[in-house]
């Protein structure tokens, strides 16, 4: 189970040729195939699945990467149906779950971020928050403050808006 784990093929491979039991159970109730499957590991799973080892429904594996806290990021539906065809690993797509980022029109560091929030953001190096430059009051704008256009320029952004939003009056 570590070797494949560990995604040790030539272990996993000296394992079978040896006549290993590939059909044990650990402690977490999984099998050789279910640790590969849960890491999204498919040449190590399509390997152990040509053994003709037994494989859980996908929502099993969804379930236990959530109890786990990890590999939530893994499309098991479409993983297992790619082995249930027998897609060599070379032509499989990704199983890994993008995340979907939002479009931005003329985006601005948020001047709405509580002190709390900017603490711990700023000790953790993260991002500033963004919210779209029409969305805040005119006095809120960055090009109207002078701490606004430091923390764009910090942030290595124009304060300014681009040209094809600014508002003729």
């Amino acid at each position: 189970m570590w070797a494949a784990y560990q995604s040790e093929i030539h272990a996993v491979e000296c394992l079978v040729k040896n006549k290993a039991d590939l059909t044990i159970k650990s402690s977490h109730d999984l099998t050789v195939i279910d640790y590969p499957i849960l890491r999204g590991d498919y040449i190590m799973s399509f390997y152990l699945y040509l053994q003709k080892l037994e494989v859980k429904p996908a929502e099993f594996y969804q379930k236990e990467a959530k109890r786990r806290k990890r590999f939530n990021k893994i499309d098991y539906t479409k993983l297992l149906e790619c082995l249930e065809q027998k897609i060599h690993p070379n032509e499989v797509p990704s199983f890994i779950i993008l995340k979907v980022y939002k479009k931005w029109n003329d985006p601005v560091i948020d001047p709405n971020e509580p002190w709390g929030k900017w603490v711990k953001r700023v000790a953790n190096f993260g991002d500033p928050p963004m919210v779209e430059r029409d969305t805040l009051d005119e006095w809120q704008q960055p090009q109207n403050r002078f701490f606004g256009k430091v923390h764009c320029w910090i942030h290595d952004m124009n304060p300014y808006p681009p040209p094809h939003v600014i508002k003729k009056k």
